[in-house]
């Protein structure tokens, strides 16, 4: 039932989803910075999913800890003129390369801070937003969350000497331990594979891309 649904079931099945598009994804993320791309990605699989018995919306105003700021991604259920909102979710992508080119990400301990002051419990209120987004918020998290959403891609060349990707997993997990984020459902923090080796030819060159994810609290 759809009052049922949360963020967790929804990020659950975007995985999923992931799995599937896994070419025509990977071939994307080759493309460039695609923080923005994952994310309408991300609406557009809640729309087919639930044929339009919620919005994802990008971009709210709000107060949280006192502070006037935007968050990323808002989920609307309900009927136009009196929707509710009830998932809110901050999204942040780490890199390994440049488009077509590895590189590190050297600002990726700056994105996890970044991370961890825009994620956390939001006070109690009746509603969220201004002008027209404003809305009542039912949020079907118990504890209130706005969760981090964070996607990580890794690209590799193949028969060339690059960072392993080990090491580049390995060091957001570590960062993100130290700014105590943690998985929706444990302690931890770990990033889950959504698909790996996936196999692109540019350029007379052979590029595995590889995609890890995680559903991020405080």
């Amino acid at each position: 039932m759809v009052k049922e649904t949360g963020i967790i079931t929804i990020y659950q099945g975007f995985i999923e989803y992931l799995k599937k598009e896994k070419e025509r994804i990977a071939t994307i993320i080759l493309t460039g910075e695609c923080e923005d791309y994952l994310v309408k990605e991300f609406s557009y699989y809640v729309y087919k999913k639930y044929k339009g018995q919620f919005y994802f919306g990008a971009d709210i105003f709000a107060i949280i800890k006192n502070k006037r700021r935007w968050i990323d991604l808002v989920l609307y259920k309900g009927l136009k003129k009196d929707p509710t909102i009830i998932g809110l979710i901050e999204a942040k992508h780490i890199r390994s390369a440049h488009k077509i080119w590895p590189c590190d990400d050297s600002d990726f301990g700056t994105k996890l801070e970044q991370l961890s002051k825009q994620i956390g419990v939001i006070a109690k209120r009746k509603t969220l937003g201004e002008g027209e987004a404003k809305a009542k918020l039912s949020l079907t998290s118990e504890n209130r969350y706005i969760y981090g959403l964070l996607f990580a891609p890794y690209v590799k060349i193949s028969g060339e000497k690059q960072r392993p990707e080990a090491g580049f997993y390995n060091l957001i997990e570590k960062n993100g331990k130290e700014k105590k984020l943690k998985n929706y459902n444990s302690e931890s923090f770990k990033m889950t594979k959504v698909f790996e080796n996936v196999k692109i030819n540019y350029l007379k060159k052979e590029h595995i891309v590889n995609l890890r994810m995680a559903l991020l609290r405080k």
